[in-house]
Formats: C-alpha cells, sequence, structure tokens
C-alpha cells in the first residue's frame, strides 16, 4: 500500500498520454508500443488484433488518459507515517494540512536533532522450508522484505516535501493533500 501527497494547485497542464491497451497484449506489435513505438503500422497491428467491445480503447488497441503536471509524491505507507511522524502531524491514511501548517512542520521537523524515533530497521520475514523445482529445499525463503528507513533518508524525504510544497504554492495550491 501506498500513499499519495498531492495539492489543490489551479497552475497546471494537462496531456494525453497514450499507451497500448491491455486487450491487445497478444499483439505482434505489443512489445514495440509499450516501449514507445506508435508508429502507423504498430497502430495498426494494434487495431487488428483489438477486441471491438472493449470499453477502455474502444476497439482502437490504444488506451488514452488524460493527464496533469500536478506535483505529487507516492510513498510506502510506513515511510509516509515515518515523514508526517517527523512533520509533528497525526498519521491518518487520508488527510490534508494548509500549505501554512505545512511549512510551520516543516520547519519543526528541521529542527529536531534526533529523528531515531522515526527510523525502523530493515525487516525480513522468513517462510517455511520449500523444495525448489532442481530438487533443491530452500530451508528459509524469503516471504518478505521491508527496508530500512535511517535518519538520513527522513532527511532527505523532508526536503522532498519541501520542495513538493513550495512547488505546489507556486502553482495556488491553498492546501496540501494525501490519501
Amino acid at each position: 500500500m501506498s500513499i499519495t501527497f498531492y495539492s489543490n494547485a489551479t497552475e497546471f497542464r494537462t496531456y494525453t498520454d497514450e499507451s497500448p491497451c491491455l486487450c491487445v497484449q497478444n499483439a505482434e506489435s505489443f512489445i514495440a508500443a509499450m516501449s514507445g513505438d506508435l508508429s502507423e503500422p504498430v497502430r495498426a497491428d494494434l487495431q487488428a488484433n483489438a477486441d471491438p467491445t472493449c470499453h477502455i480503447c474502444k476497439g482502437t488497441g490504444i488506451e488514452v488518459n488524460e493527464l496533469d503536471d500536478r506535483p505529487e509524491i507516492n510513498w510506502a505507507n510506513d515511510n509516509a507515517r515515518a515523514i508526517l511522524g517527523a512533520l509533528g502531524v497525526a498519521f491518518d491514511e487520508c488527510g490534508d494540512l494548509s500549505v501554512a501548517d505545512a511549512r510551520r512542520a516543516l520547519m519543526r521537523a528541521r529542527s529536531r536533532g534526533d529523528l531515531s524515533p522515526f527510523t525502523r530497521p530493515e525487516e525480513v520475514v522468513h517462510g517455511r522450508p520449500r523444495a525448489n523445482e532442481d530438487g533443491s529445499v530452500e530451508l528459509r525463503p524469503v516471504r518478505s522484505w521491508g527496508g530500512a528507513l535511517n535518519a538520513a533518508g527522513i532527511r532527505d524525504r523532508v526536503e522532498q516535501f519541501a520542495r513538493f510544497v513550495e512547488e505546489s504554492a507556486t502553482r495556488g495550491a491553498t492546501t496540501i493533500l494525501w490519501g
């Protein structure tokens, strides 16, 4: 799971992004299209292999998405929890701050001498032993891995959050949101 930080910025550009639709993933030119080649021969092949009832591409083989260039940050839940803690903001999976409150929170985080309450060690969880296809037995297979977050990583993310807040404010934002 992850949490995306975004804003109510009013100044942004919108643009259209095209990519091959998943209904044509068995088309010969799908890999070329995924690599960015949307030339006329590739488009023709995608359309020839498209599902005419596909609700995403409507039978064209090309998915069209309207996007914008508003600033945003996407962090894993644990990282977002740590950074909001360092900022002095209570963690909730959805929330908001005014830009002024976000700037005050950044001052709090930058003035903290000790960030150790927000750090975490690397965590490796092992599963039960399992037999591999080659006949060997893996006694401690890795089931999940969680990366460490040290004080330097927290400081880097606080500065990334500061750049995000300032870019959002420059674009007319009054509120920073997450969810």
